[in-house]
């Protein structure tokens, strides 16, 4: 029998809906992210409910052909829309549920900067063109029909690069692999490599994270802060070059790249096709999720 059939995900969630609040707040939030049992019930909750619907169908459906392999679940966005975040506590949420869920990141699948760098291309890190698109198809086909354990490349904001030597394990026995990127949504020819197909379209469902770009450009500039501000003293950051640079100066290199990178990304490769997903969730003030909503895709 398939283990994800022994599993009673659905129980499992109604049981965490039955916990107090303060129990709420205590099991669910994952290490680092701090959400209050109201964010979970009103937010989270709704979310989790449409991912199950969908695996319950692909699963169990009498009237679906059987498929193998993991359930792919797309996470899609703009720059700090609130994807790795969702898909962080989306996991959690579907984990306490009782399914085995990882999460990758489509951060790992762009090209080394010494390949963007000689290809020219690193002022468009980030767009469709930046990433191994071949490998993440390949990935993504194991994770469709998995031999095995799958490997996924890791990626570090530190050094502003993918990780040579090192590989995020994916086990067959994943029931849901939730996969978020920001330009998972483009159509196969944005990525510049003949004969693939896009990441899209092996996704079982696809989530778009509507943020306003206002919001979202904060954001960016509140983490990106953040991030200098605690790793430019150390000489392997690829942030060290902000090194005695004052706040104000930092936060306008960072506006800098939000208007030469980050917003083009936006408005030529993510927003075009946010209609290629099957909810669009839309984010509002303190990172707050709207009920997801389903489109009819282009």
């Amino acid at each position: 029998m398939n283990r994800a059939a022994e599993i009673p995900f659905k129980s499992g969630l109604d049981t965490l809906k039955s916990l107090t609040d303060s129990e709420l707040a205590a099991k669910v939030p994952p290490e680092n992210l701090r959400i209050s049992a109201e964010f979970i019930r009103q937010d989270l909750f709704p979310l989790t409910e449409a991912v199950l619907s969908e695996f319950s169908k692909f699963r169990f459906s009498p009237a679906a052909s059987p498929r193998p392999g993991i359930f792919i679940v797309v996470i899609a966005g703009g720059v700090s829309s609130g994807k790795s975040s969702t898909a962080l506590m989306l996991k959690r949420l579907l984990t306490l549920s009782g399914l085995r869920t990882e999460t990758v990141s489509s951060d790992g699948f762009i090209y080394p900067s010494a390949w963007l760098n000689e290809h020219k291309l690193m002022d468009k890190k980030g767009f469709p063109v930046s990433y191994d698109a071949r490998y993440m198809e390949d990935f993504l086909k194991a994770a469709k029909n998995p031999a095995g354990d799958i490997a996924a490349p890791l990626y570090s904001h530190k050094v502003y690069d993918r990780l040579p030597d090192k590989r995020q394990i994916i086990p067959r026995d994943t029931d849901i692999l939730i996969f978020e990127g920001v330009n998972l949504l483009a159509p196969a020819e944005e990525y510049g490599i003949p004969g693939i197909k896009a990441p899209g379209d092996y996704a079982d469902l696809i989530i778009y994270i509507d943020a306003p770009e206002a919001l979202a450009e904060k954001w960016h500039r509140e983490r990106c802060l953040e991030i200098i501000l605690k790793t430019r003293d150390t000489p392997e950051s690829f942030f060290s070059r902000y090194a005695g640079m004052t706040t104000s100066e930092i936060e306008k290199e960072i506006r800098k790249v939000w208007e030469s990178i980050n917003h083009v990304n936006l408005i030529k490769y993510i927003i075009p096709y946010a209609g290629r997903a099957h909810l669009k969730i839309p984010v509002y003030p303190e990172h707050r999720l709207g009920v997801p909503e389903r489109q009819l895709r282009n």
